[in-house]
């Protein structure tokens, strides 16, 4: 996972694989830079999504309150998926 933050802004990029481990490694990544405005995690390298750690993300994303959230590189479905859990409305990037 890489991380970037500036000016109340974080980006996560994600790797190849996103797991429990990973999820609990982005959950303390959010925390330790609280407070923050707008929160980007970049899915676009991602190629194993593992169920549990979709869970745990949105967990994540639900705690998150009055920051703006936008996530890059997820399927139309995985939105809904995150939606389905109680993930509050995140803004995706259209792709063109």
């Amino acid at each position: 996972m890489h991380i970037e933050a500036e000016h109340g802004t974080v980006l996560l990029k994600l790797g190849r694989h996103f797991t429990v481990q990973d999820a609990d490694r982005l959950r303390q990544a959010v925390e330790s830079f609280v407070p923050f405005s707008q929160l980007t995690v970049d899915f676009t390298e991602v190629r194993e999504l593992h169920d549990a750690a979709f869970l745990s993300l949105s967990k994540t994303l639900a705690a998150l309150v009055d920051v703006k959230v936008v996530l890059r590189g997820l399927t139309i479905h995985q939105v809904r998926v995150l939606k389905y859990l109680g993930t509050p409305s995140a803004e995706v990037p259209v792709r063109v």
